[in-house]
C-alpha cells in the first residue's frame, strides 16, 4: 500500500535559505544531505510526493538528476514563487508539474494544494483542507480554518 506526503520550501540548492530561515545546518550540503535523509526515513518508493513549492533554486541538469536520484517516492512539484527553473527541470525529470494550484480527494475530504496560503478555497465550508507553503513556519496553524503550512 502506497501513502500521500505533502512538502514545500525545500529550497535545495539554495544558500541563502539558510540565512532566511533557522534550519539547524550550516552549509547547503549538510542541509541537502539532512532534508534527503529525513524524507527517505518516511517515504517509500511507491508513495507520492506532492512539492507545494521551491523545491529548488537555480539548479543545473546535473544537480536535478542528483536530486531525483537520492529522493524515494513519486514526485508531483506544484509551483512556487522560486520554481521557474525547477518546472522546466521537473518536467525534464519526468515529475508531475501543475503550476500554482491543484485540488485533490484524499479519502472523501476535497483537498487543495498551493505553495500560498489561501483565505478562501474551495468547498472550505464544506469541511475541506488548505495545504500549502511559502511561509517557513510563520503562519500558525489553527483547526477551525482547516488551512496547514506542509513546509520543511
Amino acid at each position: 500500500m502506497s501513502d500521500i506526503f505533502f512538502t514545500s520550501d525545500e529550497h535545495y540548492h539554495h544558500a541563502n535559505i539558510l540565512k532566511y530561515t533557522k534550519r539547524p545546518f550550516s552549509t547547503v550540503a549538510s542541509m541537502m544531505d539532512g532534508l534527503i535523509e529525513r524524507h527517505n526515513k518516511v517515504v517509500k518508493p511507491e508513495d507520492t510526493v506532492y512539492h507545494l513549492g521551491d523545491l529548488m533554486f537555480g539548479i543545473s541538469r546535473q544537480r536535478a538528476e542528483e536530486l531525483k536520484s537520492r529522493l524515494t517516492g513519486n514526485h508531483i512539484l506544484i509551483t512556487g514563487n522560486h520554481d521557474d527553473s525547477a518546472a522546466h527541470m521537473a518536467h525534464y525529470l519526468g515529475w508531475e508539474v501543475h503550476y500554482r494550484i491543484r485540488e485533490l480527494n484524499i479519502e472523501g475530504k476535497p483537498v487543495t494544494l498551493s505553495h500560498y496560503p489561501l483565505i478562501s478555497w474551495n468547498k472550505k465550508a464544506y469541511g475541506s483542507y488548505s495545504l500549502h507553503g511559502h511561509m517557513h513556519g510563520t503562519l500558525p496553524f489553527d483547526p477551525l480554518v482547516r488551512r496547514l503550512d506542509v513546509g520543511v
